[in-house]
């Protein structure tokens, strides 16, 4: 014979392992998506500093019209990256900036989200500086 007495509960129990299972994959969803946010964030970081640093050395160079190229890629996470001055700044699609300093000053340039291919070259313009041209990307 069967003892039938606790059938009456199934029907509860499978709704509590299905909030559960519900629960667990919400905060695993959330977990991914802000790892996966990080991970964009800081690629946009290494990009910027990429081409804060070939900057800098061209600008060490000291040799007006040197030029170096360089391809990027900035991830759709990023609204934009300025270089301004003696620093460059990351506005975030969330509306957060982070503004980092470099070793060289900057002809003002934004570069957008996608791929670029930069030619940075040494001008003099009464003072040295880094100026930044797109080229097609390739």
């Amino acid at each position: 014979m069967l003892d039938e007495k606790g059938a009456d509960f199934l029907g509860m129990r499978l709704v509590v392992v299905l909030m559960a299972a519900f629960l667990l994959l919400s905060v695993a969803s959330a977990y991914v998506e802000a790892y996966v946010e990080g991970a964009s964030r800081d690629q946009a970081r290494r990009e910027a500093f990429r081409i804060s640093s070939l900057a800098s050395a061209e600008f060490a160079s000291g040799i007006p019209g040197g030029s170096a190229e360089i391809s990027v890629s900035v991830p759709g996470c990023v609204r934009h990256i300025d270089f301004t001055g003696n620093n460059y700044s990351i506005e975030f699609s969330d509306g957060s900036c982070e503004v980092h300093a470099a070793g060289c000053p900057f002809i003002p340039a934004r570069l957008c989200p996608g791929e670029h291919r930069l030619e940075l070259k040494v001008v003099d313009n009464g003072t040295y500086a880094v100026s930044m041209e797109a080229q097609d990307a390739r």
